[in-house]
């Protein structure tokens, strides 16, 4: 198969990096790069910054607070909080908008994403010092307390928190590889009251974090086109098989 045959159209292949030709139309990401303070006063230019926290900050200023509807149609989602009461049943609901997921993955049951999705979504018994103050009972009551997923984005972007405090109070980054499948069901961890269950998500991105802390560091991601994966290292862009995403420690994945 000839170099042409191989890579995609309006791609080339020099060495082990693929370029894009002057067909293709490039976008150089520098005037946002160089200025992330611009973004938020939280980031710095030319400091080891979180793609987390970089991520929320443009889709935010994208957005802009909701009055981008077209962008914020892509990744809006609610999440439905539910509080309960063990005594009289009464439910109390709250919804707040959400453009990503941040899941924990720290505990060591928690192997895939689905885990991770089912630990978050999952009813916490809260009571004696934690009872909450029933409105219907008018006193402190045991309830139980969850997230669900009230309303599908149709970008789920999902966020494993790769850090957590060690015995000694130290944040320290956490190593263990989490599963995650091409198509992602997310029917289990929508809320009870919406009947309708989305259609599978597609896995088309992937974010990895290369380090052995949470201040320093690389960051890499893998992208899906037309079926292909690529994997985009700074400048260098290069074709990769599935099998070579799918075993990633992955840090955002994007479906």
């Amino acid at each position: 198969m000839s170099a042409a045959e191989y890579w995609p159209k309006g791609l080339t292949n020099v060495g082990n990096t693929c370029y894009a030709n002057a067909a293709l139309q490039l976008v150089n990401p520098g005037s946002i790069t160089r200025h992330p303070n611009r973004l938020s006063q939280c980031l710095s230019p030319y400091q080891q910054e979180d793609a987390h926290e970089f991520m929320r900050a443009l889709l935010s200023n994208l957005v802009m607070n909701g009055h981008n509807r077209q962008l914020s149609s892509l990744f809006d989602g609610l999440l439905e909080s539910s509080v309960t009461c063990q005594t009289c049943g009464r439910a109390s609901l709250t919804r707040d908008r959400y453009m990503d997921l941040s899941v924990d993955i720290n505990d060591v049951d928690i192997k895939t994403l689905d885990d991770a999705l089912f630990e978050f979504t999952k009813d916490e018994l809260l009571t004696e010092d934690n009872a909450v103050f029933c409105q219907k009972c008018q006193q402190k009551r045991s309830v139980t307390k969850g997230l669900r997923l009230a309303t599908a984005p149709s970008i789920l972007v999902c966020h494993l928190k790769r850090f957590a405090f060690n015995d000694y109070g130290r944040l320290v980054r956490l190593h263990k590889r989490i599963d995650f499948p091409q198509q992602l069901e997310i029917g289990d961890y929508m809320s009870n009251l919406n009947k309708a269950r989305p259609p599978p998500y597609d896995l088309v991105g992937v974010l990895v974090h290369q380090g052995q802390t949470c201040a320093s560091g690389h960051y890499l991601s893998f992208v899906k086109k037309n079926g292909e994966w690529f994997k985009c290292n700074d400048s260098e862009v290069t074709k990769v098989d599935e099998s070579t995403v799918m075993m990633q420690q992955a840090y955002i994945l994007m479906y």
